[in-house]
């Protein structure tokens, strides 16, 4: 089977700095000179290595550097390189030579790791003329073009592999469109949300690809409803995270405080302490400090950690029990989820499985309901 295999180094750079994205050559040199790990790198890593066992039957084409090539050859892959980025560091224009050459070499899937920015670019290219399997490492992940997580991308490509001699290229009832959506970054970053259709890209119809992201039309009541319910709780001398969403910021306006709509700020004692919080800034302010996480689920995919949170990183999470993650969310948005389940994609699959199980989730004053995570 033949793959093509692309890499945005730099997806995801921005979101433990509360960048709300990675966008931009500017914002991409700004977390680099914040010590910022390129996590794409090591989660295309966690996909290939699950690919291992079937690499006889993959042939990879890629492009050169921390574009595909070294995360292949550091792991004994087949493939034939396409091209190189014209620079160090990668750019968007990059992506889009890429993507064109593997068109033109008529692989039969395309898998990159990235986030809404990269499809946006992948789609702007393929369109729906070749299936294609996002690995998710962006910041957003509105797109409907992505994986769960690394994990679900490589068991996806693994079933795909063992399917390619019947099915072809992507043809036959197994494969659907779905939705590459995108948000103004500089909105975004002024908390104002302002998402866009980009187009379709034919994906696997797979219980592995996440769901679109939607939001409930008429969720006011219930919400406020757990708003007050969370805020009665709220214990002294315990401090609360609280993390991004139109959801979560129902508990502000409860305690009539501003909620950064995009990112993650603490409350101690009824009052805000710290506003738009990075992971670093969270982990100096909360050493040795009891705390809580107050979170709602993305409508319609179901993740919990590890999209648009990011701020909120695997040391803090390891902190804490799962009986001091606070969810909330209506009905009508955990009814819109995919199976029926969440899951988190922190970057820690030893992480995901701690934080798998049964949560109480708040869906209105006094309404509870139990959901699985799996």
């Amino acid at each position: 089977m033949k793959l093509g295999f692309i890499v945005n180094p730099c997806a995801g750079i921005g979101g433990s700095l509360a960048f709300k994205g990675s966008d931009g050559n500017d914002v991409r040199e700004r977390a680099l000179q914040a010590g910022a790990e390129k996590k794409a790198l090591f989660r295309a890593e966690t996909f290939l290595r699950l690919l291992l066992p079937r690499q006889n039957e993959i042939k990879f084409y890629t492009y050169g550097g921390e574009m595909g090539e070294l995360s292949l050859r550091a792991l004994g892959f087949a493939f034939d390189i396409l091209g190189r980025p014209e620079h160090v560091e990668s750019t968007s224009l990059d992506t889009l030579r890429a993507v064109s050459l593997l068109k033109e070499t008529e692989v039969d899937c395309v898998i990159f790791l990235g986030g809404d920015g990269t499809a946006r670019d992948v789609c702007s290219v393929l369109s729906d003329s070749i299936p294609v399997v996002g690995v998710p490492s962006g910041v957003k992940m509105h797109s409907a073009v992505y994986a769960k997580t690394p994990t679900d991308a490589a068991n996806l490509i693994l079933s795909l592999v063992s399917f390619f001699p019947r099915c072809g290229r992507g043809n036959g009832a197994h494969f659907k469109l779905g939705e590459v959506m995108d948000v103004d970054e500089d909105e975004f970053r002024g908390g104002r949300l302002s998402a866009r259709l980009y187009g379709y890209m034919r994906i696997p119809a797979s219980r592995y690809m996440q769901g679109k992201k939607s939001t409930g039309s008429n969720e006011h009541e219930a919400l406020s409803g757990a708003a007050r319910s969370i805020a009665r709780e709220m214990e002294a001398g315990i401090f609360y995270l609280v993390g991004p969403g139109t959801s979560t910021r129902y508990v502000f306006d409860l305690l009539d405080l501003e909620k950064t709509l995009l990112g993650v700020d603490v409350l101690f004692e009824g009052k805000l302490v710290k506003a738009d919080a990075a992971y670093g800034d969270l982990l100096n302010l909360l050493e040795g400090k009891r705390y809580r996480i107050v979170v709602t689920t993305i409508g319609g995919q179901g993740c919990l950690f590890g999209r648009g949170n990011q701020q909120i990183g695997p040391a803090l999470l390891k902190g804490i029990s799962k009986n001091d993650v606070i969810i909330m969310a209506s009905l009508e948005k955990l009814l819109s989820i995919q199976e029926g389940t969440l899951y988190n994609d922190t970057g820690d699959p030893e992480l995901d499985r701690f934080l798998s199980g049964y949560y109480r989730i708040r869906t209105g004053d006094g309404a509870d309901t139990v959901f699985p995570c799996r």
